[in-house]
C-alpha cells in the first residue's frame, strides 16, 4: 500500500473513531433504576462506582476525540493472516469498520512503549 493510501486510511480510521467517541458521549451512563431491585445496605457504594465508571467513559471518550489513536499496527497471524489495529492510549468505543484496541490490551501492548 502507497504511502498516500495508509495516511487516507489513517485519516479515515481517527475520524471514525472520533465519531463514535461524539456518539458515545451521548449514550446516558448506568444507573441505579437499571436494577430491578437494590440492596439498600450497599446502594450507595454501587452509586458511587457507577458515577465513576460513567466520568471514565466521559473522560475516554473527550480523549478519543482530541487523540483518537496512538498507533497503527498491521500484525499477522502464524497463516499470514493480516489485521490492521489502531491503539489508543485511553478507553476503546465500536468504531465502523476499524479494529480499536486499548494500550492496556492484550493486542495493544504489542504497540511500543508510549510515553
Amino acid at each position: 500500500m502507497k504511502l498516500r493510501g495508509i495516511a487516507r486510511e489513517a485519516l479515515d480510521a481517527f475520524a471514525s473513531i472520533a465519531k463514535a467517541a461524539e456518539a458515545n458521549l451521548d449514550r446516558s451512563g448506568m444507573t441505579l433504576g437499571a436494577f430491578a431491585s437494590i440492596n439498600q445496605a450497599t446502594a450507595e457504594t454501587i452509586a458511587r462506582d457507577m458515577r465513576e465508571r460513567n466520568d471514565q467513559r466521559v473522560s475516554d471518550c473527550q480523549k478519543l476525540r482530541r487523540e483518537p489513536a496512538i498507533a497503527r499496527l498491521v500484525v499477522s497471524d502464524e497463516d499470514n493472516n493480516r489485521e490492521t489495529l489502531y491503539i489508543t492510549s485511553s478507553g476503546t468505543v465500536d468504531p465502523v469498520s476499524v479494529r480499536l484496541c486499548s494500550y492496556m490490551s492484550p493486542k495493544g501492548q504489542l504497540a511500543p512503549p508510549f510515553p
